[in-house]
């Protein structure tokens, strides 16, 4: 009997073990990614100071030399590595992309007050405090979208009260979202750009579903951290996402004598006018494929593997375009307004606008001190679905540091 009540109690006890053992490994994974995406971010900020005269933010979608330098670190390449290739932080996991690297550069006088070449964001302006800032979504309450369809949503950041009156406490604000249906194209979607300031105060967030995506109606939270540490003083917290079940004929499929099809391109939407590099997601894709966004030939095309291409698109005027990769073979896959090309994107002031960092000496944008931030976002997969709450299978880590020159 008693050995019976031990087995009862035993087999009790253990899920309840097994649950504090992962959620255990779960923070101490998440500990370790934190600290290694935060030296990432500090070496990068330290390479940009001593490389002054090739360092550079980045030009619209296309990475600089000092984001390049960070997916270096962290990829063992200038861009996100493939599936298989062993690097922890940069294989496809959550979607496209699991790993964000953004550089922008700013003209904030408080670094006057800064006593060394290199501090992390979150001390920057600590001796001002920051102005506070609202975040405005739109639309909040947008039509319901069918499952396999795309709703975009409209981030918009501005300044509320507080603060001195010049440029030196304007906030840069780190973006995170959450309530997310668990079915998405390529996982958690990431902000277009990951970080909103007083120059560039506008973001945008594609939830790309899928014909699995479960129909209902979610709430999707939004908000934001300054460098100060703050959140937003008012403005919007939320939007809502209704879904219903797919309709109409199902999406193009390849011919029954083709194995060839595409699934899905990153990042979209991109900036009109502009050569961006894409990574174009599907299976069957061969050596010598070419790609093309409508009927336009893409450029730089290498096939990683068959189910990952990496090109360069064309200068591209707004609209949408389909992607379609075609082997040597003939055998080809389209799919259907994939890529998004914005009306316009959101450009820095003249006073922001992109230029090398140094140290020790005058800046080559002119008087004055400017600052260059770095900021590193990373989708992490949680060992334990329910770890992350139900429709949140991924925790997203952001590093960030900040190098100047006077």
């Amino acid at each position: 009997m008693n050995r019976g009540q031990a087995t009862a109690e035993m087999a009790l006890i253990l899920p309840v073990i097994g649950l504090m053992l992962g959620a255990t490994t779960q923070a101490g994974i998440l500990i370790s990614d934190q600290v290694n995406l935060n030296q990432a971010a500090y070496e990068a900020a330290q390479w940009a100071i001593t490389n002054r005269s090739t360092a550079t933010v980045d030009s619209g979608a296309t990475p600089g030399t000092i984001a390049q330098h960070a997916y270096t670190y962290l990829c063992g390449s200038t861009r996100p590595a493939a599936v298989g290739s062993g690097h922890h932080y940069c294989e496809t996991r959550s979607g496209l992309p699991d790993l964000s690297v953004t550089v922008t550069s700013s003209h904030p006088a408080a670094l006057r007050q800064m006593p060394g070449p290199l501090q992390p964001v979150t001390n920057a302006l600590a001796s001002n405090g920051c102005k506070n800032w609202k975040l405005t979504l739109s639309p909040k309450n947008p039509p319901s979208i069918s499952a396999g369809s795309t709703q975009t949503y409209t981030v918009t950041m501005s300044l509320v009260s507080g603060g001195s009156p010049d440029d030196t406490d304007d906030p840069s604000v780190s973006l995170h979202s959450g309530g997310y249906p668990r079915a998405l194209q390529n996982g958690n979607p990431l902000f277009n750009p990951p970080t909103v300031m007083a120059a560039r105060n506008t973001s945008q967030l594609a939830i790309v579903t899928t014909s699995s995506t479960p129909p209902g109606t979610y709430t999707i939270s939004i908000s934001g951290q300054d460098q100060c540490g703050s959140g937003p003083t008012g403005g919007d917290s939320s939007v809502t996402l209704v879904v219903t079940a797919a309709t109409g004929p199902p999406p193009p499929s390849p011919s029954p004598s083709s194995s060839t099809s595409v699934t899905g391109i990153s990042p979209t939407p991109i900036c009109p006018s502009t050569a961006t590099s894409v990574t174009v997601s599907g299976v069957g894709f061969q050596a010598g494929a070419s790609v093309t966004a409508g009927s336009q030939a893409m450029t730089s095309v290498t096939v990683v593997n068959s189910g990952q291409i990496t090109a360069t698109t064309p200068a591209l005027v707004a609209g949408t375009y389909n992607i379609t990769v075609t082997n040597p073979g003939g055998s080809s896959g389209v799919l259907v307004n994939a890529l998004n090309v914005q009306a316009s994107c959101a450009s820095p002031s003249p006073s922001a606008s992109p230029s090398p960092v140094s140290a020790g000496v005058s800046c080559a944008a002119g008087t004055g001190q400017y600052e260059t931030w770095i900021t590193i976002t990373w989708t992490s997969p949680a060992i334990i679905p329910m770890i992350s709450g139900p429709g949140l299978p991924y925790f997203t880590l952001t590093a960030a540091q900040v190098a100047f020159c006077q």
